[in-house]
């Protein structure tokens, strides 16, 4: 029937082992009444394992990932093309990968991604709210209406591989290590009018600039450029390059 739910709940000490390369998704099975609200709610340890491809918690799935709980990825990719809320610890292998592509992620007080595999944005339109901590890679798409703090000791990675990245109406506010580096401009954006595009390196952050690419504020929508600002209390180094930013 209409507006029913599914709920997941995997409590403090459980495991959910992901064996496999599919889908986690919601659907509406009754041909009438619409797809159901489907809700993971994490607490235990979510493992992906046993696997090389990819497992996708689909955009229209709520993934809330508790204090007390752990997500590990030791193969294979965890797609979230919705995003998902976050206040653990995200354990990624090398080799595997934890990808947001869509939708929105909040990093709550608690959440820390840590290994060596990649944990980021490679694509899509993603609005990242909260704090990094740990390490963050940005190596595509772009960032709508983000307010995103990385914090001290944790380092974020800005690499275009396959061409720019764009910040719409975003706030990036650095207290760590800023390594921006490959061959994408970094492009501030908006949607409307009026709009801005901040990044503030603090006291104590440090934002490497490892290329010979173009900060600039571009008219991405037909409204006209942003306000874009970079303020720097901290150290702006420019190193690895031979040419001009």
């Amino acid at each position: 029937y209409y507006s029913q739910l599914v709920v997941i709940t995997n409590r403090a000490g459980g495991v959910f082992n992901v064996l496999n390369d599919q889908t986690l998704i919601n659907m509406d099975t009754s041909g009438r009444y619409g797809a159901p609200a489907f809700r993971f709610d994490n607490n235990g340890t979510v493992r992906k394992s046993s696997s090389t491809g990819t497992t996708t918690v689909v955009a229209t799935m709520a993934f809330n990932h508790g204090t007390s709980g752990l997500v590990e990825v030791q193969s294979g990719t965890l797609r979230f093309p919705g995003g998902f809320s976050s206040a653990g610890p995200m354990q990624v292998s090398a080799g595997a990968r934890v990808e947001m592509t869509g939708g929105t992620v909040q990093l709550q007080t608690g959440h820390q991604s840590s290994g060596a595999g990649y944990f980021g944005v490679p694509t899509g339109t993603v609005t990242l709210i909260g704090q990094n901590v740990g390490h963050l890679e940005w190596t595509g798409g772009t960032w709508l209406g983000s307010a995103l703090t990385n914090a001290p000791g944790s380092t974020l990675t800005l690499e275009g591989l396959n061409g720019n990245l764009t910040l719409l109406y975003s706030i990036l506010d650095n207290g760590g290590v800023v390594n921006w580096q490959g061959a994408g401009d970094l492009i501030g954006g908006s949607t409307y009018y009026s709009q801005m595009v901040v990044i503030t390196n603090r006291a104590g952050g440090v934002f490497n600039v490892l290329n010979d690419r173009t900060l600039a504020a571009m008219d991405t929508s037909g409204y006209g450029a942003p306000t874009f600002r970079f303020d720097n209390d901290g150290t702006v180094s420019k190193t690895n390059s031979t040419g001009t930013n």
